[in-house]
């Protein structure tokens, strides 16, 4: 059953725009906005509805009943000629807004590999407002992925950053849509399984030695990689106090100032929280000598102090979480 709004915009669509902007101008703002809103959300309309609505302007309408959602062009056009180009934006803004957002928070929880590699062929100030938009940890997960010098650069644009031009907007969107297009096509044809793996055997009740043993007599490189990712940089964010107040004395200052480059913010604190204050003043000294540092080296940097840490929780030093619900020594 369509509400008096709903026909009011099946009526509107079916009349095109010159005259749908004609009738518009006897709506006050707040009716063109719920208007404008129920024509981009009607789905096809049945024979009977658009009779039901449209027999007073066509009467032969039952034979071109199918009328869909009107596009942003169509609204544009109509509500530019009715209201004025001020409040049409306005409107549009509304309505296209929120669909842009919701399509951005889709890409909050997407590989970020898979947006930076969209981003790097992409203009740098567009590239700059697209990452404004999302939130902090999900951009700053991007731009580690990006060259070194691209990213800074980024980083700098997103901080003159006050206002974004209207007049951007379907470039903006077209990039939102490619990054989703490019997720989507990755995620339809391809399965992390060395990752599902790792995961599984952080989580395995049972003998997960006996697990790892039969992985390595299939394959000591498959064994290897598994391991990488099992002690993954990231499981620093789950360690308990103790055990981070051990690890993090046992490696050297300068690898930290390397490896906690672009670190998620939850590890990096954690990491100097741990830290005695002279060796925490050591860590901000380092930083500031060493600078931007290329992804390589800072991925080396994070392999050498899991593979340290791996090394004391071999030999019962600490104790690893390598997960929220399990310990591992």
């Amino acid at each position: 059953m369509l509400t008096p709004i709903e026909k009011t915009a099946l009526t509107l669509l079916g009349m095109g725009e010159d005259s749908a902007a004609k009738v518009l101008k006897y709506f006050d703002q707040y009716q063109i906005q719920a208007i404008s809103n129920a024509m981009t959300s009607l789905s096809t309309v049945n024979s009977e509805q658009a009779n039901e609505v449209l027999t007073e302007f066509f009467d032969s309408y039952g034979q071109h009943s199918g009328i869909k959602a009107a596009s942003k062009d169509f609204l544009q056009n109509t509500l530019e000629k009715s209201v004025g180009g001020d409040l049409a934006k306005n409107v549009l803004t509304k309505i296209f807004g929120d669909e842009l957002e919701q399509k951005m928070e889709i890409l909050e929880h997407c590989n970020p590999r898979i947006i930076g590699s969209q981003l790097e062929h992409e203009h740098p100030q567009m590239a700059a407002i697209f990452l404004s938009l999302m939130s902090p940890k999900a951009s700053a997960s991007i731009i580690t992925t990006l060259p070194t010098k691209m990213g800074d650069d980024l980083v700098l644009k997103i901080a003159k950053i006050t206002a974004v031009d209207e007049d951007i907007a379907e470039d903006l969107s077209n990039l939102v849509d490619r990054c989703l297009d490019a997720a989507s096509a990755l995620d339809n044809s391809t399965v992390d399984g060395v990752k599902q793996v790792a995961d599984i055997i952080n989580v395995y009740d049972g003998d997960s030695d006996r697990l790892l043993d039969l992985i390595r007599e299939h394959s000591e490189d498959l064994l290897e990689e598994i391991e990488n990712l099992r002690y993954d940089f990231n499981v620093l964010a789950v360690q308990t106090e103790r055990t981070l107040d051990q690890v993090v004395q046992a490696i050297n200052v300068n690898d930290w100032a390397i490896a906690l480059r672009g670190a998620d913010p939850s590890i990096i604190n954690k990491v100097r929280a741990s830290m005695p204050n002279r060796m925490r003043t050591s860590l901000d000294e380092q930083e500031q000598i060493t600078g931007p540092q290329p992804k390589a080296k800072i991925d080396q940097a994070r392999k050498e102090i899991m593979e340290h840490i791996k090394s004391l929780a071999r030999q019962g030093d600490v104790t690893l979480v390598m997960t929220d619900e399990k310990g591992v020594s």
